[in-house]
């Protein structure tokens, strides 16, 4: 079943980036929780195979940790919004499932994250035994939000998923909602056995094994990955960053070249097809390598980091200042990024800004004394992820609330400071995503800002977590502001449905089509 808000938009753009979430159980038996990950898992599983980015389930679950949430535990929406946001996804899905009886039933949210706003519910159910199938089912349902019907070999991959046995679902299930290093693996490596050609499990076990600097043993695991898309393309890729790490990238390089056969457009594969090539002494091929990785990668420092490096050893200075000067202003504890923007300054003849970016990049890494920039091999950077969005730079906050600073932000914001004063408010949001009036507060300051969008965004959080009319008026006047009429329109429609007599809304309703022609 699908139940669809709005009118039927495009749902997901190619190549949307995504959070999927851990669906609720909604049940009385808590033992059943693990089967929240099964629904994350199959969509996420899906969605990739689609051509779409979801967000990796080991850095979801870091950002999480990080904020002081259990990852296996149910968060809610408005701080699913925020994670989301923090973690560079266009588009969220959550979700809750419950059985009764004989009867295993789920339901899944779409949400857009630029409005905050629900744009598709879909919902099926099945007998309590057919858990994968119910999941397989609920990801073609939100394909069919989109268009109507499931990308081509959607039916043949949930049926090779609907096959696994039900002891290898429950194990990655498990690991999947863990952070314990110990456990993931335990889980993961029960999963394999029981499964051994189940792809998913190698994929998550081999990344781990790869963090832990296990690189050789990670290729053990991720051999069989082949370059068939979907998610043997992701195993592929990380079996390639392996290979880079125990020095061999002529197996790198291959396995990067045909990465880009299927997929031109990843900026992570450029990247480390060019860190391959240079190792292999092909500087041309990696400056264009790297040079597709920045088109591609918006804000990524490694990729500006890598291209700046091999022009630098190309001879070209100028264009390596510029690109070094980008990733000590992405990245400013980067003691690497500030000596070669060193060398570069005194290779254009700048010996003032080269002796200061010397001092701080041996203040930074003091291991640098001895190096010469002439000489210096294997800093090229390997990419594991795409870097459009560096998330373990989100600064880790409190976890108690503090009234404190609460009390700041209304005196930064008093005397026009107005961007400490939404530091603030957004500092004590992440500790209670479900303050309304807190919220409301951040919209007003966004909006004396001058930063409408943003105000916007954060009244509809607003509104998802609790409508009222005096929200819906302020957020149809922000939109007026915004040279909006149709959604101011609709918003004091909204308000008007909930109380009919509304002042403000009344008097809105009255304005707009006066001032719009």
């Amino acid at each position: 079943m699908l139940l669809t808000p709005w009118s039927l938009a495009l749902v997901f753009a190619a190549g949307t980036r995504v959070l999927v979430m851990p669906f609720e159980n909604l049940s009385d038996d808590a033992v059943e929780d693990w089967k929240g990950s099964v629904f994350e898992e199959a969509i996420s599983f899906h969605l990739e195979a689609a051509g779409h980015q979801v967000v990796d389930v080991r850095t979801r679950n870091r950002h999480l940790a990080n904020q002081g949430f259990d990852p296996a535990q149910p968060v809610t929406r408005a701080t699913a919004i925020a994670l989301a946001r923090d973690l560079g996804a266009e588009r969220l899905v959550v979700g809750s499932f419950s059985s009764s009886g004989d009867r295993l039933e789920a339901m899944a949210r779409v949400v857009d994250l630029s409005e905050g706003v629900t744009i598709g519910v879909v919902e099926d159910f099945v007998k309590r035994d057919e858990l994968t199938s119910l999941a397989n089912q609920i990801a073609k349902n939100i394909f069919r939000l989109e268009r109507g019907r499931p990308p081509i070999g959607f039916d043949e991959s949930a049926e090779r998923r609907a096959k696994l046995a039900p002891a290898a679902i429950k194990a990655i299930a498990h690991a999947r909602l863990s952070v314990e290093r110990d456990e993931q693996l335990e889980h993961l490596e029960r999963a394999i056995a029981i499964e051994p050609h189940y792809l998913e499990s190698r994929l998550m076990l081999g990344s781990l094994l790869l963090e832990d600097d296990k690189a050789r043993e990670a290729i053990d695991v991720l051999v069989s990955a082949r370059d068939s898309g979907g998610s043997d393309a992701k195993a592929y890729f990380v079996l390639g960053v392996a290979y880079l790490s125990v020095g061999e990238p002529t197996a790198a390089y291959e396995i990067f070249q045909d990465l880009i056969k299927l997929d031109d457009n990843r900026a992570a594969t450029h990247n480390n097809l060019g860190v391959a090539a240079m190792r292999l002494g092909l500087l041309d091929e990696s400056i264009q390598a790297f040079e597709y990785a920045v088109e591609r990668g918006g804000v990524g420092a490694s990729y500006f980091f890598n291209l700046g490096f091999a022009l630098w050893r190309a001879g070209k200075g100028a264009r390596a200042l510029e690109l070094f000067e980008k990733v000590a202003e992405l990245r400013p504890l980067d003691g690497e990024a500030y000596f070669m923007l060193a060398a570069a300054a005194a290779f254009q003849s700048d010996p003032e800004k080269a002796e200061t970016m010397h001092a701080t990049s041996l203040l930074l890494s003091p291991n640098l004394v001895d190096v010469d920039a002439a000489t210096v091999e294997g800093w090229e950077r390997v990419v594991f992820g795409e870097e459009s969005r560096d998330v373990d730079s989100v600064v880790v906050l409190e976890v108690d609330p503090a009234l404190a600073e609460i009390l700041d932000a209304r005196e930064y914001r008093t005397i026009g400071r107005l961007d400490e004063a939404v530091q603030l408010l957004q500092k004590s949001l992440y500790r209670d995503p479900s303050e309304n009036e807190l919220r409301r507060e951040l919209a007003d300051v966004l909006r004396e800002a001058g930063d409408l969008d943003r105000a916007a965004n954060e009244l509809a959080i607003v509104l998802w977590n609790e409508p009222t009319c005096d929200v819906h008026v302020e957020l149809a006047q922000i939109f007026f502001e915004l040279d909006k009429p149709d959604r101011a329109r609709q918003q004091i429609e909204m308000a008007l449905a909930l109380d009919p007599d509304h002042g403000g809304a009344l008097l809105l309703r009255d304005t707009i089509p006066a001032a719009v022609p």
